[in-house]
């Protein structure tokens, strides 16, 4: 049945991801060097390199563009994106290279790789490769700064630059500082491409729903016989969600955690007839903080937008107790005993994983309405007879539903 459940949400998350589409306003160059404004699907990852999906409307029918089949592309107040001829291990391949710095000097980049571009015509690759070296008869690898060199040599007509380049390191912010310092040095007009973005952005919100768990023993029979049959325990529980995301790494990922708070029954009753007749009535009662933290993926959407969640799980227990009533029958004479069914540690600790939708309720407020899965490897501490193994796991399904600000 689990891997039923698992298989469908993977089918599912497949079907919504080819799809769906994100289309915002946004504008394409063309190779003639016209601007045509329009709708751009936004997507995250690899693609927005390879590839840009335009229409000038929101008519459903778009033009697919390639590399070299249009000059660029931008998204309303975000990342802006050029056509290049890049070499890629060895071989000559058109990207959309993003720039981030336009002048005299420009600034690219690809995935975690950085370009330089001087006056249109001289185009390199930044990098910063190790070599091996020998140092008191050692061999180290040592970082070769053959980006300095480049920088050197295409920056010299700036003297004033010399030190601050000897210092800059293969990051975005330091040669995006560095290439804005040479274009004002030399007195030519710069652009920088700033995403219209917050780095962070959270949310927080309320949520509520119905936990319905099924808590499984495997023991060694006759000692654990007691803790056979468990009905599933049904509870309400309540507490607060939260995410964060950057959106200017991507508008897509965030991480999602909730503080969830439940009290649960687990009962047992079972008979077991030979000589005399054994009933068996056990109880576990609990009440639980939930933690569940994890990655969460939103898809494109207007009205209904899906996301699914995976991440790791922890329980604490604020307050737990127990009891076993065992009933001999033999003949008629009943024997009644009642003691505690086993010690029940302080946590539990699992994994989860959910999917759901959320809609616009107003421009702040989201509602959603989510089903999680969820596997812990329960409560034992140790077993009544410690030489024979006792574990145990529970496995919740929940409907949440709930407000996000």
């Amino acid at each position: 049945m689990k891997k039923t459940l698992l298989l469908l949400l993977i089918l599912c998350t497949e079907q919504i991801a080819y799809s769906q589409t994100d289309f915002q306003k946004g504008y394409i160059i063309t190779n003639q060097n016209d601007t045509i404004q329009g709708l751009i699907d936004y997507v995250d990852g690899p693609k927005k390199y390879r590839t840009c999906d335009f229409k000038k409307s929101l008519d459903p029918t778009f033009t697919n563009y390639r590399p070299g089949e249009i000059r660029g592309y931008r998204l309303a107040g975000d990342k802006y994106f050029e056509s290049k001829n890049i070499t890629i291990e060895g071989e000559p391949n058109n990207v959309f290279l993003e720039l981030l710095v336009k002048g005299n000097a420009s600034l690219y980049r690809f995935k975690n790789t950085f370009y330089i571009e001087k006056s249109d015509t001289a185009f390199y690759e930044l990098t910063n490769p190790e070599q091996q070296v020998v140092i008191d008869w050692k061999k180290n690898m040592q970082k070769t700064n053959k980006h300095i060199g480049i920088l050197n040599y295409l920056l010299s007509d700036c003297p004033r630059l010399r030190g601050k380049i000897q210092n800059t390191d293969l990051n975005q912010r330091a040669l995006s500082r560095l290439v804005v310092n040479y274009n004002e040095c030399v007195n030519t007009a710069t652009v920088v491409f700033r995403e219209k973005k917050p780095s962070l952005k959270g949310f927080i919100g309320v949520t509520a729903g119905v936990n319905s768990s099924q808590i499984e023993f495997n023991f060694a029979v006759p000692a654990g016989e007691h803790l056979n049959g468990f009905d599933r325990a049904n509870s309400l529980m309540f507490g607060l969600s939260m995410d964060l995301l950057s959106p200017r790494i991507s508008e897509r990922v965030s991480i999602h955690a909730d503080i969830l708070y439940l009290s649960s029954e687990y009962i047992a009753i079972n008979t077991r007839e030979d000589l005399a007749i054994v009933r068996n009535d056990v109880l576990f009662e609990l009440e639980t903080l939930k933690t569940p933290i994890g990655f969460r993926y939103t898809f494109p959407g207007k009205n209904l937008i899906p996301y699914i969640n995976l991440g790791f799980l922890n329980i604490i227990h604020l307050n737990s107790s127990n009891r076993w009533i065992t009933e001999t029958q033999l003949g008629q004479n009943i024997q009644t005993e009642e003691r505690k069914a086993l010690d029940v540690r302080d946590y539990q600790i699992g994994y989860w994983a959910g999917a759901g939708l959320k809609k616009a309720i107003s421009a702040k407020l989201d509602a959603f309405c989510e089903f999680r899965f969820e596997q812990t490897d329960g409560f034992v501490e140790n077993t009544p007879i410690p030489e024979i193994p006792l574990n145990s796991k529970i496995t919740n399904l929940q409907i949440l539903i709930g407000i996000i600000y």
